[in-house]
């Protein structure tokens, strides 16, 4: 299986993502990919609007089936879920058919989060995708992987963020989150793939980390492979 990860910039402009969306999804398909892997927030960006009703969320989904269908390509679409007065940060899993295979959220919030997203009551984190099972974890929530995951049997860990890597990190410094890596793909024996939202030198962090760059990390903790945080549609090699 051959798994992409999906650089787009965050908007609160859904027509604007689903462009972006699909700009992503016709490269991965023209590679041969199988499942792409989009930022968190990637299809409504990261809000939690009164004008982003039921409806207007509905029709913005309804679009993305399309687009995976049209391409014939899985995807995993994170973006704000709205019910009733709630706002969940989620992510919508797309079969090849266009078909919803899983709607997963998140719930280890910061705390910026929990003053707009609510924490849902569902707990199920893994899909299953052509026989391969698959664990999704937003952001920060790589922090309480092994927490969270305990001894769920997957294959690869999908990390959907928004947030980015200093200029100057390099792998090998073994600077905290090198480690954090490294003991998560141990602990759950399997390699993790991160897509980030893009970013520009307008856009920094409270650290003062720019978006983007994404990574993926092999079972035994190695990188396998990182993207520059102004790359847009990077696309992974075969996973297995």
């Amino acid at each position: 299986m051959k798994v992409a990860s999906i650089q787009i910039h965050n908007s609160t402009d859904a027509k604007k993502n689903l462009k972006a969306i699909e700009k992503g999804l016709a490269l991965a398909a023209k590679l041969r990919v199988d499942l792409a892997l989009f930022p968190e927030c990637a299809l409504t960006g990261f809000a939690a609007r009164s004008d982003l009703s039921e409806d207007v969320m509905q029709q913005a989904f309804g679009r993305a089936l399309k687009l995976c269908k049209k391409h014939r390509i899985g995807a995993v679409i994170p973006t704000s879920i709205r019910q009733k007065s709630c706002f969940y940060n989620g992510s919508i899993v797309v079969g090849k058919d266009g078909e919803v295979i899983e709607v997963l959220c998140k719930r280890g919030l910061t705390p910026a989060e929990e003053s707009f997203f609510s924490i849902p009551k569902k707990k199920k984190r893994v899909f299953s995708f052509q026989g391969f099972r698959f664990a999704l974890i937003f952001c920060r929530e790589i922090e309480d992987a092994k927490e969270l995951l305990g001894q769920e049997s997957i294959d690869a860990i999908l990390w959907p963020g928004y947030w980015g890597w200093d200029e100057d990190w390099e792998w090998n410094n073994k600077e905290p989150w090198t480690r954090l890596l490294q003991e998560v793909a141990s602990f759950c024996r399997c390699p993790i793939i991160q897509a980030n939202c893009l970013g520009d030198n307008a856009v920094k962090n409270s650290d003062g980390s720019t978006l983007g760059g994404s990574v993926a990390v092999s079972e035994k903790g190695e990188l396998i492979r990182s993207f520059e945080p102004q790359a847009s549609h990077a696309a992974l090699g075969d996973f297995e």
